[in-house]
This record gives C-alpha cells, structure tokens and sequence, in this order.
C-alpha cells in the first residue's frame, strides 16, 4: 500500500513539472567583483613581515595593518540551468576570475625595504538553486550557491634591500653551508643582501558560498538580457609553493660574498608546503635540527581572502 503512494506522488510530480513548462536555459555574464568584508592581510614570509611599516631619516615613524581581499576583480562566466517548475530551478555556473595586483606587505627603512604583491586567478564551479518570480516581460531571482574552486594560482613578487644584516642573520644557517669559513653573528650584521622574487602558490579545497539577485528582461520568448548583484563569501587556505624566480646577492664591505640563484639553492629555500602543524619532526628549521635542505620547508597553512561583491550584466537563451 506504501509503495502505491510513492508511486502516485512520482506521477503527480511528474505531471507538475510538465504542466509548468520545465525549460533549460543558458547564461553568459561578465562584470567586475568590489572588494569587500576585507580582513588583515600580510606576508606569510618573515623577511617581510605582516605590517605596513614606514621608518623616515627624521624618525617619524609610521607602521599600520594593511586591510583587504583578493575577490576584487574581473570576472567572466557560463551558466547551465534546468527550471523543474515556473518558479524553482537548478544551475551550474563555470566562472573565471582575474584579481589585480594587491600589497600584503610592505617596510621602509633607511636600512631595509621589503614589499609582498599578490595577484591571483581561479576557476570555480558554483551549483544553485534559483528561486524566481517568472512573468513574461520582466522576471525576478534569487540564487543561493556553494563555491568551488577547482584551479587557479596566486603570483606573488617580493623584493628585500637588506643594509642591516638580517637576512644574513635570519639565515645563517644557509650561509653557514654555502660558505668556506664560519660567519661570526658580527660578520653577519654587517653582510648586505638584495633578493629578488616570484612564487606561485596553490590552493588546497577550499568551498564558500555565494548569493545572488537580479533581474532579466524579455526581448522575445526565449531571448533576454539580464543584471546582477552577487555576495561571495570565500576563504582558501595554501597548500604549496614554488619559487619560479629566485636571484640573491650578497656583499660584505662592497666585495660580492655569495650569489644565488633557482639552480644554486636546496629544495628547502624555493619550496614549501603548508601543514595543519609544525612540530620537531616537521622539516622546519627552527624545530628540528636534523632539518632535510633536499625537501620542501614545511610551514603553518595561511589563508586567503576572496570575499567580494559583483555587479554583472548578461544574456539569456531559454530553449
């Protein structure tokens, strides 16, 4: 007798969305995404530092936290949906996003100047549920959807003039095996470094959520153009990265002490991989002295911030 039920309940459904008019639809959009909810941003590298930090030959001296997010930006995508009634659907939207260029860190000294720039681009799949008004000349929706990221890269450039010595100092250990004597921590302060950087940084999985509204207009049956409002909320935390640049040049009293490139470096300074936790059997330096300079450096995950809010306008093709 259940199993009566269940299938008059399938044939009543069936016979609904039929009567409804069940439709698939294709979007194409294109826009740009404001930065917004913005968060703490800075340098996951030490030499660097997480601070806008800003020190004049007159003393005045200045140091702020640098705020923001990488959802800013131009986006681009296509959109596949199913309407199983007049007014609820499904969609699947394939979205290209490019961020510009942004400052996650930066200082300025008489003795030491350092900046971080990150830009970034992703491609992310969003499956929606689309609630709409319907009508004929004018319809109203609303879609509620969860992001994934699926491939994209963050480009990160950096730059250090060290006249102090501390990077020497910060990585004496390296110094101390690429040089044929043993660097006292005197000789150390006064080695001056210049470095100069590219990395790209990979994702782990990552999910957030969007929220959209907007409205399209009927040009004839199955044709119409349409604007948009979209809320990302999107957090995604680093799983690895790989310097693609890497040119450092040391002196000490004006004489050329050391000079390093991608190919003269070990695995440990041009590769890392971000983990959960560092503990005494991590290949971290500063918790395991039987650190291994074959591998990739391990260090504490980061995360960044897509957060933004997009304005788009697009095309609608009903079939």
């Amino acid at each position: 007798m259940n199993y009566y039920y269940f299938y008059l309940l399938l044939i009543s459904l069936f016979c609904y969305t039929q009567t409804a008019k069940a439709q698939i639809y294709l979007q194409y959009k294109a826009g740009y995404n404001f930065a917004a909810f913005n968060d703490d941003l800075g340098s996951p590298l030490a030499e660097i530092g997480t601070q806008d930090l800003t020190i004049l030959e007159d003393g005045t001296v200045s140091e702020k936290t640098l705020f923001g997010t990488n959802g800013a930006g131009f986006s681009t995508a296509f959109s596949v949906g199913y309407l199983f009634t007049e007014h609820f659907g499904l969609e699947l939207m394939l979205e290209y996003v490019k961020s510009p260029k942004l400052r996650l860190a930066e200082q300025n000294t008489l003795t030491y100047k350092a900046f971080h720039d990150i830009h970034t681009w992703r491609v992310q799949a969003t499956p929606q549920f689309v609630v709409q008004s319907g009508g004929e000349v004018v319809n109203f929706y609303q879609k509620t959807g969860i992001l994934l990221p699926f491939a994209g890269v963050n480009k990160s450039e950096g730059q250090v003039t060290d006249k102090e010595g501390t990077l020497a100092r910060l990585y004496g250990y390296i110094l101390r095996d690429q040089l044929p004597f043993e660097p006292t921590e005197e000789l150390l302060s006064n080695v001056q470094t210049e470095v100069d950087i590219k990395a790209n940084s990979y994702a782990d999985f990552s999910y957030g959520f969007s929220s959209t509204v907007g409205m399209n207009v009927y040009l004839s049956d199955y044709f119409s153009i349409f604007g948009e409002t979209t809320m990302t909320a999107l957090t995604v935390r680093a799983k690895n990265t790989e310097y693609t640049q890497f040119d450092q040049v040391s002196t000490l009293s004006g004489l050329e002490l050391l000079q390093n490139t991608l190919e003269t470096l070990p695995t440990y300074l041009i590769e890392t991989v971000y983990v959960s936790e560092l503990t005494e059997q991590s290949n971290q330096a500063d918790y395991n002295p039987n650190y291994n300079l074959q591998q990739a450096q391990e260090e504490v995950a980061f995360k960044l911030n897509f957060n933004s809010i997009g304005l788009h306008l697009g095309l609608r093709w009903e079939f």
